[in-house]
């Protein structure tokens, strides 16, 4: 298959060029309300509609850094560890990171920087990486700590103010209260992610693209109960693992305080930050878009399914696992896989 081949360090200069381009002639007017500043930013930067309840919450949390002049704390959720099973999703099952990964932690520098402009300490970013979620999902744990300990290594030896530090794997146990406390949408998302290929191509048609009401009745029909019900326990050990990590303060206690603005990709009402198009980077293969000269640059994650289909339309760009290798100190393939796609140029 035509490809072509790109390095690591070419992908980080080319991130940090996008990033320079855009934030260049960046020079809004500073407001003497230094919080209300930061709040337009971050409701600009949100997929979803901040409620004014969390509003509040986080202009206390920037207000409390302000007046210590220390850095404004996030704590953000992310399973950056893992990625979908599925290979109408993604098609190669090796767990390195991809495009869309990387970009979900060079993103944030844009974050920090027009922040920076009104209120010069910035951010601290703490990323809980999810990494119980894919154990239950059918990862390797050692495939998942490798992913962890790369994602980790790279944000934090290129910006002082990312940690990512992974969420334990609470004890929890599952019963039936959890799983019917959980989301239909939740469900199918990890149900179309687990190792099976016995869910028929009609039922991906139906992912992350034109939100429309969804007939559930059909989809369960498409749907084995043995994958149906699998998908149900994931999600359901998720919650509450979710909810354990708030019982027990998991970012409260790396803060060393309760006052810090509460980020998440997909729940609303919270600042939920942007970095891709669409959905997450774990759900599918990422497309760059950046057109010469606009600065812009724009990746939308989708069902690697749908874009082999269109081979005159996009074009991957290969990868080898090896260009990772001094960012963990476990044992690497030598191996190489799409890191991105590109469209063809006309």
């Amino acid at each position: 298959m035509e490809h072509l081949v790109t390095k690591l360090s070419d992908q980080i200069d080319n991130m940090n060029q996008a990033i320079d381009a855009k934030m260049d002639g960046y020079n809004p007017k500073r407001d003497k309300d230094i919080t209300s500043s930061i709040i337009r930013i971050l409701k600009r930067h949100s997929r979803t509609a901040i409620s004014e309840l969390e509003e509040q919450k986080i202009r206390n949390s920037i207000e409390t850094a302000i007046s210590s002049e220390t850095r404004i704390p996030i704590g953000l959720t992310w399973g950056c560890s893992g990625g979908a099973l599925s290979t109408m999703k993604l098609r190669e099952r090796l767990n390195y990171p991809r495009k869309g990964d990387l970009w979900g932690i060079w993103w944030f520098d844009i974050l920090n920087r027009k922040i920076k402009h009104h209120y010069e300490p910035g951010i601290d970013l703490i990323i809980g990486d999810e990494v119980p979620h894919f154990h239950a999902l059918g990862w390797a744990y050692r495939d998942i700590v490798r992913k962890h300990e790369i994602m980790k290594n790279l944000a934090e030896q290129h910006f002082d103010f990312i940690r990512i530090i992974a969420i334990p794997d609470y004890d929890v146990i599952v019963d039936s209260s959890d799983i019917s406390a959980s989301s239909m949408d939740e469900i199918l998302a990890i149900a179309t992610s687990l190792p099976y290929d016995s869910i028929p191509r009609e039922v991906f048609d139906l992912l992350y693209s034109k939100r429309q009401a969804k007939n559930w009745s059909w989809i369960r029909n498409k749907i084995s109960s043995e994958i149906w019900d699998e998908a149900c326990r994931v999600v359901a050990k998720a919650n509450k693992i979710g909810r354990m990590r708030k019982e027990l303060g998991f970012f409260d206690n790396i803060f060393g305080t309760s006052l810090y603005i509460d980020a998440a990709f997909t729940e609303k009402d919270r600042f939920c930050p942007k970095p891709w198009n669409n959905t997450l980077p774990q759900h599918g293969a990422s497309i760059l878009t950046s057109p010469k000269g606009t600065g812009k640059y724009s990746i939308a994650i989708v069902p690697e399914y749908r874009i082999e289909e269109q081979p005159l339309e996009y074009l991957p760009i290969m990868i080898n696992a090896l260009e990772f290798k001094h960012f963990t100190k476990y044992p690497i393939e030598d191996t190489s896989y799409t890191f991105y796609w590109i469209p063809r140029e006309r």
